[in-house]
């Protein structure tokens, strides 16, 4: 599939859902005042998200092809890369320097406690005032956390609708995230984060090969 230029990623960074948050896994302020709004594909798709438990003997099987369903990590582990939240909630933008789980991811990480999970994980970057982020510090945003060890992909095949049910591609980089990365997440003081699963616009969970972890996002994103 033909790369996409960061500009095109730059897309997917959407505004999430309004108010207040209830959950942080990271550290929280008593006074907000950027809101912000999920997508509404989640509520498009009216369906049940699966509670995705990657490799799973029995529970979700490879199709013929051999192309997996989902992800399967024997020897490093099981990966989540879905799961249905029971409620839902609002949320503000976090501040710089914070960040904060949604609800779903919170409740998968309850749900798992004391495993040997990971977590796949799309995350939104946030500047003080709603400022918009450039392509440039986006991309050295990534390149910073790939240094630091944490493992991103570059998706090229994620998708949505648009329009008249129009199918469009929007490549989003995710991580591959422990609980104790999530619980001491080296935030960069100039940005929020806000992690979150992430799915296709048929709430089909996205696919990545666990060794194409991305180092030099030069070479991914230009």
């Amino acid at each position: 599939m033909r790369r996409k230029r960061i500009s095109e990623t730059m897309q997917h960074i959407d505004t999430k859902f309004l108010n207040e948050v209830n959950e942080y896994a990271g550290t929280s302020k008593e006074n907000r005042h950027t809101v912000w709004i999920r997508w509404s594909a989640i509520a498009v798709c009216l369906c049940l998200i699966i509670a995705a438990v990657v490799g799973v003997p029995n529970r979700f099987g490879n199709n013929p092809n051999g192309d997996n369903d989902l992800i399967s990590v024997e020897q490093d582990g099981t990966i989540i890369v879905d799961f249905k939240a029971t409620a839902d909630t609002s949320y503000s933008a976090p501040e710089p320097g914070e960040y904060f789980c949604f609800i779903e991811v919170n409740e998968a990480r309850k749900e798992y406690a004391g495993k040997n999970m990971r977590y796949l994980l799309s995350f939104d970057l946030f500047k003080a005032d709603g400022e918009s982020i450039s392509e440039e510090e986006l991309k050295a945003e990534y390149q910073r956390l790939a240094d630091l060890g944490y493992k991103l992909y570059y998706v090229e095949d994620h998708w949505t609708f648009y329009g008249d049910n129009q199918k469009k591609y929007i490549p989003v980089v995710v991580g591959l995230f422990t609980d104790e990365e999530l619980d001491n997440f080296q935030a960069n003081e100039k940005y929020g984060y806000a992690f979150h699963f992430e799915t296709n616009g048929d709430c089909s969970p996205i696919k990545i090969d666990v060794n194409d972890v991305v180092t030099d996002f030069d070479s991914i994103l230009y």
